[in-house]
């Protein structure tokens, strides 16, 4: 459902806020996006695009073959943790139609220019019916980092039989997104359910890049015992007292909140933002809500203690763990790095928080968990 004009303004005017949990207007938000999410829930699927003529491909005689693009944009900065099975490019399907009680087929699908080819060969049995092959080729690394801009790109899907003649190819039109814009959520074209992306921007939480690892260090130096032991063994005070020393690292860093969160994404049933790395962060001196975000779980996951990206409908939040494995948790605001003490931060975001998570409007994704699911940082 695309959001209305006062919702998006009413989460513009709190969470531009260096401290959006003092917000008056919090309450009326809170209840506005429990409204949303009820709407949401009875929108009719989208047409899929697989019911359109064009998507069905020119089938060899007793062979019928349709293709459907699973997504109109794809995230270059994460399409390396995406999983085909999950969150596919194309689906095609084929149903043997032939006298043969057995045809080979082999498909094939690549992106011009920007990746591999990705093959599937399958037994396409008469008396099977339909059968649905999913692929999702990989991107050139090269490639995919030299977008700057969304960018049009032309799929190819090609069916032939082993042994035999080509029997059809088709092409499509996806968008390639730059590293700097995420999708947050996206609707499936050919099926029209949701498929929710946020737990991937543990991708762009980047613990061994150089310029975390230095502020690393300056922030051990902030400790009083000079040094960062992690969470092994370590009571909650301990822990927290290592979150402080890197708080307050990045805060002599004077990075300055600022809300520069546009992305085109000429789509309705998208949402997404734009994204700086942790070094992009620290090299340009500024950073939005969710820039914040990675940046602290960055080194925080680099100081071997466990951060969650923590989600709330228009905002983000970090967390750590307050003992290893307790899941117990405290929160952090990162829109207050620039202007408030670690204590501060720590309340407003335990607030925010609290509010968000007796509505049932928040999501936490511990790294931990995330990197055992194989969502690895970005090169």
């Amino acid at each position: 459902m695309p959001e209305t004009t006062n919702l998006a303004d009413l989460r513009n005017s709190i969470f531009s806020q260096p401290d959006p949990a003092s917000s008056p207007l919090l309450d009326l938000l809170i209840g506005q996006e429990i409204a949303a999410r009820q709407e949401a829930a009875v929108q009719p699927p989208m047409l899929s695009i697989g019911d359109s003529p064009r998507n069905t491909l020119a089938s060899a005689p007793g062979l019928r073959c349709k293709v459907q693009i699973r997504t109109t944009h794809v995230p270059t900065a994460i399409v390396h943790v995406l999983l085909e099975e999950a969150t596919p490019l194309i689906t095609v399907t084929l149903q043997n139609q032939t006298e043969n009680s057995v045809l080979t087929c082999r498909v094939r699908t690549w992106v011009e220019g920007y990746s591999a080819t990705a093959v599937k060969t399958v037994p396409v049995r008469r008396a099977a019916g339909e059968i649905s092959i999913s692929l999702l080729p990989t991107f050139f690394p090269q490639a995919i980092r030299e977008l700057h801009e969304i960018t049009a790109a032309t799929v190819h899907v090609a069916i032939d039989q082993i042994d035999g003649d080509e029997l059809s190819e088709s092409t499509g039109r996806v968008w390639l997104l730059p590293q700097t814009s995420v999708i947050l959520e996206a609707r499936d074209p050919a099926t029209g359910k949701r498929t929710d992306y946020k737990r991937y921007l543990a991708a762009y939480v980047t613990p061994n890049d150089p310029p975390v690892l230095a502020l690393l260090r300056e922030a051990a130096a902030l400790h009083p015992n000079r040094q960062l032991a992690g969470d092994i063994g370590a009571a909650p005070e301990q822990i927290q007292a290592e979150v402080d020393a890197i708080y307050r690292a990045v805060k002599n860093r004077n990075i300055a909140y600022v809300n520069s969160i546009l992305v085109f994404l000429p789509d309705e049933g998208l949402s997404g933002q734009r994204v700086r790395l942790p070094r992009e962060s620290l090299s340009s001196g500024s950073a939005n809500c969710i820039d914040g975000v990675l940046l602290l779980a960055s080194l925080l996951e680099a100081a071997s203690l466990n951060p969650a990206l923590v989600f709330l409908p228009g905002h983000a939040v970090v967390a750590w763990e307050k003992a290893r494995d307790s899941g117990t948790w405290s929160y952090i605001e990162s829109t207050l790095l620039g202007t408030a003490d670690f204590d501060v931060a720590v309340k407003s975001g335990a607030r925010l928080a609290a509010k968000f998570e007796a509505a049932n409007l928040l999501e936490q994704y511990p790294l931990r968990a995330l990197r055992k699911s194989g969502i690895f940082p970005l090169a």
